[in-house]
């Protein structure tokens, strides 16, 4: 048959073969880095941490719905706020 192996960072059993694979595309609790601001964290979390706090994410202006056209990264988002103010309050 085929060896059997568990994941040290998931637990998870695989056959030998596929550790490999596992660790480099698809094991949930790897560590790896952020590939825009380098925080490490485990795999399952990048997501979320793009969408919600990356300080180097390309988001749109909050405001965008009232026509502000800003994409700026997140850790720019009260600079431009600020910059901004007459525009969003107008």
């Amino acid at each position: 048959g085929h060896r059997k192996v568990e994941c040290k960072f998931c637990q998870q059993t695989m056959i030998c073969r596929d550790y490999e694979k596992h660790i480099s595309s698809s094991c949930p609790e790897y560590p790896i880095s952020c590939p825009k601001c380098n925080q490490n964290l485990r795999r399952k979390l990048l997501g979320h941490h793009l969408d919600t706090e990356c300080p180097y994410e390309t988001i749109s202006c909050p405001l965008a719905s009232l026509g502000c056209e800003g994409a700026i990264l997140r850790k720019d988002l009260c600079k431009h706020q600020e910059e901004k103010a007459s525009f969003h309050l107008s």
